[in-house]
């Protein structure tokens, strides 16, 4: 059980430096920008992997969203060649909106702090 949980980690990492590269090299969509991969969460039986994706404020989401998933397949196979896998798990691309949160939350308690 350990193992396996070992392993899934790994290969979540494996998958957030590969796409990151290949958002970089391999994808010409414009749509995409400034993408960063924020975390990779793979299911327990490997088939599966999120990726969560923090896009820059000016640019516009649901675009580069589309342009990800238009992508996905491409980016999979990628994936399997370098992680030397038959089947590499099925990518679906999650935004995370953490960034924004945490950037909305600075700003109002600067904006507080002014106040005071």
């Amino acid at each position: 059980m350990h193992k396996k949980s070992h392993k899934k980690e790994r290969l979540g990492e494996e998958l957030k430096k590969i796409l990151g590269q290949a958002f970089l090299e391999d994808i010409k969509d414009p749509r995409i920008g400034f993408v960063t991969i924020t975390k990779v969460d793979v299911t327990r039986d490997l088939s599966h992997a999120k990726v969560y994706i923090s896009v820059l404020e000016n640019q516009e989401e649901k675009d580069t969203m589309d342009a990800l998933n238009k992508a996905k397949g491409h980016l999979r196979s990628i994936a399997a060649r370098q992680l030397d896998l038959r089947v590499a798990p099925e990518i679906t691309f999650v935004a995370d909106e953490s960034m924004a949160h945490s950037m909305k939350i600075n700003r109002l308690l600067k904006e507080i702090s002014k106040e005071d």
